[in-house]
C-alpha cells in the first residue's frame, strides 16, 4: 500500500501550537515554553522544515510523477472515454444494434461505435479437465450470477496439458470479435507487469473444436493466463463443429496450459460471455456526404427526433447552397423531400424536374 504525507495546508504557527500542546504528553520536566528555550528552538526548526516539505511534496515535475505512478502499475495513456462491457440476456431472435446507439446510466451516456449483431448465445457448460483424466469437472457456479464460489481453473496442482472448457449453443461468425470476461479471486496483490513483458508463471493456448479437430484461434488475453481479472477477445474459425465428448454437446472452446509454473493456482469466480462494448460519449450531430444522387438513404445513429440541414454544391467550384424541406410536388426552388422510416432511418429525394433544382 502506498503511504503519503497529506498536504493539509497547515501554517507554521498552527504546527508549532500543536507541537507545544503535545509536549506534556511526553514529559513533565519540560516547563519552559519561551522562545529562549533551546528545546523550543529545535522544535521551531523541525516545524519549519515540515512546513516547507508540505509545500513542496506535491510540486514535482510531470515526468517524475509518471515514473512514480509506473512503480505501482499505472501508466499514462492517451485520454479517451470510459468503456463498458454489456451482456444481452433473454434474446430470442437475432438483432442488430446500430452504430451510435445510446445507453444511459444515470446522467452518463454510452454509445456503440459500430453496428453490433446480437443473438441468443448461451453458455451450456463450463468444465475443467486434467491432462490424463477422462472426467470433466463441472464449473457451473462461474456462470451462475447468484453464487460466488471460486473454482480452481486447472485444478489444485496445475500441470502442462490441463484444460478449461467452455461449451456454447452457437458461436459468432468468422472474423467477428467475441469478448469474454473472467473475474478471478485475487487474494494477493501482484507487482505490476509492463505490457509485452513475458509471463513468468504460465502460458495458455486457446483452441476451438472444428470439423478437423482442435484448432488454435487468435486471442487477446487480458487475464495474463488467468493471473488477473480481465477480458479475453477471441476470433472463431468458420468450420467450427459440435463437440460431443463433454457432458453437454455444443460448440466448444478451451484454454490449454502450455506452461504451468503458477506461484498461486488461479481460482475463477465468474465468467461473462458474448459481451459487447460501448463507449462514453453523446453524439449530438452527424455529417453525411455523397456524390450526385437523386436520392440519399441515411441510417442515423441518433434515434431521437432529427433536425436535418441539407446543403448542395450544384456546380464544381461553387459554394454550397441550402435546400429546405417541402412535400409539395410542383413548387419551384431549392427543395428536397424526406421520407421517414423511424428510428433515425430516412431518405432524402431531389426532384429537379418538379422544383427546378
Amino acid at each position: 500500500m502506498l503511504t503519503y504525507i497529506s498536504n493539509d495546508g497547515k501554517t507554521y504557527e498552527e504546527r508549532m501550537g500543536e507541537a507545544i500542546m503535545q509536549i506534556p504528553l511526553y514529559t513533565e520536566d519540560w516547563t519552559d515554553f519561551n522562545p529562549s528555550d533551546p528545546g523550543l528552538t529545535i522544535l521551531e526548526n523541525l516545524c519549519g522544515f515540515e512546513t516547507l516539505q508540505q509545500e513542496k511534496i506535491l510540486d514535482v515535475p510531470q515526468r517524475v510523477a509518471r515514473n512514480l505512478l509506473a512503480l505501482v502499475g499505472f501508466y499514462a495513456e492517451r485520454g479517451r472515454g470510459a468503456r463498458l462491457l454489456l451482456a444481452a440476456n433473454e434474446v430470442k431472435n437475432a438483432v442488430t444494434i446500430p452504430q451510435n446507439f445510446r445507453f444511459l446510466l444515470g446522467e452518463l451516456s454510452f454509445e456503440t461505435n459500430r453496428p453490433i449483431e446480437i443473438d441468443n448465445y448461451k453458455v451450456l457448460g463450463v468444465y475443467g479437465k486434467k491432462k490424463d483424466a477422462d472426467e470433466y469437472k463441472d464449473f457451473a457456479s462461474v456462470i451462475d450470477r447468484e453464487t460466488q464460489i471460486p473454482v480452481a481453473v486447472f485444478g489444485e496442482h496445475p500441470e502442462e496439458g490441463d484444460a478449461f472448457y467452455i461449451v456454447t449453443n452457437k458461436l459468432t461468425q468468422q472474423n467477428r470479435e467475441t469478448v469474454f470476461y473472467f473475474s478471478l479471486q485475487e487474494r494477493f496483490n501482484r507487482n505490476p507487469r509492463r505490457k509485452r513483458m513475458p509471463n513468468a508463471f504460465a502460458s495458455i493456448r486457446w483452441e476451438c473444436y472444428t470439423v478437423s479437430g482442435w484448432k488454435e484461434i487468435d486471442v487477446r488475453d487480458g487475464t495474463d493466463a488467468f493471473l488477473l481479472s480481465g477480458e479475453v477477445k477471441m476470433w472463431f474459425p468458420e468450420d467450427a463443429a459440435v463437440f460431443t465428448e463433454a457432458p453437454v454437446e455444443g460448440y466448444c472452446i478451451r484454454a490449454v496450459l502450455d506452461r504451468a509454473e503458477y506461484d498461486v493456482r488461479p481460482r475463477l469466480l465468474k465468467m461473462e460471455a458474448f459481451l459487447f462494448e460501448v463507449w462514453q460519449k453523446k453524439t449530438l450531430c452527424e455529417t453525411v456526404s455523397a456524390g450526385k444522387p437523386s436520392e440519399l438513404e441515411i441510417e442515423s445513429g441518433i434515434p431521437e427526433e432529427l433536425y436535418v440541414n441539407v446543403f448542395v454544391r450544384e456546380q464544381k467550384g461553387e459554394s454550397y447552397r441550402r435546400y429546405v424541406y417541402s412535400d409539395l410536388p410542383d413548387i419551384q426552388g431549392r427543395y428536397y423531400n424526406r421520407i421517414d422510416y423511424g428510428q433515425g432511418h430516412f431518405k432524402i429525394e431531389f426532384n429537379k424536374e418538379a422544383h427546378g433544382y
